[in-house]
């Protein structure tokens, strides 16, 4: 390795900050505009009319936050993992339509009367002022950018094409809101309150700059190029990439990268889960199923062609657990990681009780069955497979279900007088 060099792998240490602390940030951080408001020198009005602002404020910074946990900083994909973070970035979006409208309904019932029909009046002059278009735009933008998440985007667009209108459209939705909130709204003109906001975006700002500008940097001097790409079935192809500089990269068995195919800019990366282990870098290997345009054009890439790895993400790892025997649960492509954490106690002569369930829609779709049943041998594994047909995978107990009871299956597999305290549960 050169003298002095860097990369996003290099720096990359264990985290420090627990569930719990970040849960705990979070929400200081969407309610900080709200007390500060609720300290400022404007005097409160009706209640309907106070209901309203807090709603636009908290609706706000949670606007913000969620550049923060998008899953691309290390902080919160390290300690939660991915799944966990995008899900809560897609709760938190759900929460912010929920206090859009209710920003909306209760200037609604700003008013003497709560008539249905007055309700629904006042609503509609609110909308359509011209002093509102803003917010409107802004609502509409929102909605827009739920429902392409939340739908199957792949039938109407490439991934490339949501990744940049997403974040273009989160942008577009940030701004009109800053105007919407400046000319209408009394309390974030207010100096404590405009500064928090401020904060807020600037940290938001700072992330968009490091991920987009700053790492593809970073990424490109690990030196990773690829080393070769095998087919493994119909639809799921290894690549195999290798860096010119042992030790520039590190990783924990179980975790992921995004990472970047050639030249590209890193706003069209893709999440890959690591299906090695770390001995053997600087090979790293990838299972990844060929779903959109990119992955469907893995098997002509080319040796040598340069990689851009942004990682280590995630927290499906064994490394920190201490339990006594350890249960893996895998459905179709989310073998991949398994089999990297599989690979590595393997090479580690591991000698706790393993647990694998393994999903598939067919046999067809198991990967790599020659290999882990042959890690039977030197480890203490025992494997049970669910198809939803009954054709038999070669050297594994299997059982066949088009529904898979987990709870069920993971009691039949585990052997007598285990409990669930007892095992490394990953998430």
């Amino acid at each position: 390795m050169q003298d002095g060099l860097v990369s996003a792998g290099w720096w990359w240490r264990r985290p420090t900050w627990p569930p719990f602390g970040l849960a705990a940030l979070y929400i200081l951080a969407v309610l900080c505009p709200l007390a500060l408001a609720a300290f400022s020198s404007i005097a409160p009005t009706d209640i309907m009319t106070e209901l309203a602002a807090a709603c636009g404020l908290v609706a706000g910074a949670m606007l913000l936050m969620q550049f923060l946990s998008s899953g691309r900083l290390k902080t919160v994909s390290s300690r939660l993992g991915l799944d966990v973070a995008i899900g809560f970035h897609r709760a938190a979006a759900t929460t912010i339509l929920l206090l859009v409208a209710a920003h909306v309904v209760a200037l609604g019932l700003a008013g003497d009367e709560w008539r249905p029909g007055l309700v629904i009046a006042r609503v509609g002059r609110l909308v359509a002022a011209q002093s509102a278009r803003s917010g409107v735009l802004a609502t509409a933008t929102l909605v827009l950018l739920f429902v392409l998440a939340s739908g199957n985007r792949s039938r109407v667009m490439r991934y490339e094409v949501w990744r940049i209108g997403h974040g273009l459209g989160a942008l577009a939705v940030v701004a009109l809101s800053a105007d919407h909130a400046w000319r209408l709204g009394a309390y974030v003109r207010e100096p404590a309150v405009a500064l928090a906001f401020v904060v807020l975006a600037a940290a938001a700002v700072t992330l968009v700059v490091i991920i987009y500008a700053v790492r593809p940097l970073s990424t490109r001097i690990t030196g990773f190029s690829v080393q070769r790409v095998r087919r493994l079935s119909r639809d799921i192809v290894e690549l195999v990439l290798k860096s010119r500089y042992p030790g520039s990269f590190r990783f924990r068995a179980g975790q992921f990268v995004w990472a970047t195919i050639g030249q590209r800019h890193p706003v069209t990366d893709h999440p890959f889960s690591i299906a090695s282990s770390p001995e053997e870098l600087p090979l790293v290997r990838f299972l990844i199923r060929e779903v959109g345009d990119t992955t469907r054009s893995l098997t002509a890439l080319q040796p040598g062609l340069p990689v851009g790895v942004d990682g280590p993400h995630g927290n499906f790892t064994v490394e920190d657990h201490t339990a006594r025997s350890i249960v893996l649960v895998a459905g179709g492509i989310g073998i991949a990681p398994v089999l990297g954490i599989l690979r590595s106690l393997q090479r580690k002569g591991d000698r706790r009780p393993i647990r694998l369930l393994v999903a598939g829609r067919s046999a067809r779709d198991l990967v790599e069955q020659e290999e882990i049943a042959a890690m039977t041998r030197c480890l203490d594994l025992q494997i049970m497979v669910l198809v939803e047909n009954a054709q038999r995978p070669t050297g594994w107990s299997w059982d066949a279900r088009p529904r898979p009871m987990w709870r069920a299956s993971l009691r039949a597999s585990t052997a007598p007088g285990w409990r669930a305290s007892s095992a490394a549960r990953l998430p």
